[in-house]
């Protein structure tokens, strides 16, 4: 199943949606993890990042062609 299928579904616009995959190769991001402050390291992106975004879909990676959704 697509993630375009789900939001149609559950009518979220896919034009005010951002998906983002955290690599967890990348060992800052893997400790923010671990502490479970990925919500907070979001919130510190740049100013631009979330603009026009109504909803923001969150992934870890889990190996390098898949992700789990967490949030």
């Amino acid at each position: 199943m697509h993630m375009s299928s789900i939001f149609k579904e559950y009518g979220i616009p896919i034009d005010k949606t951002k998906l983002v995959r955290h690599n967890l190769i990348n060992e800052d991001i893997s400790r923010i993890n671990w502490f479970g402050m990925i919500e907070c390291y979001q919130a510190t992106q740049g100013k631009n990042f979330f603009d026009k975004c109504k909803y923001i879909h969150s992934f870890l990676s889990t190996n390098s062609t898949e992700s789990l959704f967490i949030g």
